[in-house]
């Protein structure tokens, strides 16, 4: 070779180069983190100890996933009225002691004209 030309680069092909072992500690915060990123795949089923396990193991549990939630029938229940209480509404209470003389005499003329006549 001459001083003009540079040396040629050599890199290892893509499906040659593979990722190292994790910390221990690592790969259960990695772990963690794919979980709650992938909420569509079965958590026990994401293991490994690199990346590309742990890569691996997703695809695996969101195939397991989909398999199994498409497979299961999903049973609605009908839906049911809202409670009513048994009998009429209860009264609503009132705090007289709260009142001025002028909401108390007001009071008492409204619940005259609501009560059934004799």
């Amino acid at each position: 070779m001459t001083d003009s030309q540079p040396a040629p680069v050599t890199t290892p092909a893509l499906a040659t180069v593979t990722t190292p072992a994790l910390a221990t500690a690592d790969v259960t915060r990695l772990r963690d983190l794919v979980i709650r990123a992938h909420p569509d795949a079965v958590p026990e089923l994401i293991t490994g100890v690199t990346l590309d396990e742990l890569e691996a193991s997703l695809a695996t549990a969101r195939d397991v996933h989909s398999r199994y939630t498409s497979a299961t029938p999903t049973t609605t229940a009908a839906p049911q009225p809202p409670p009513v209480p048994a009998g009429g509404a209860p009264a609503p209470v009132v705090d007289y002691a709260a009142l001025s003389p002028a909401a108390k005499i007001a009071r008492g003329l409204a619940l005259l004209r609501e009560a059934p006549s004799r």
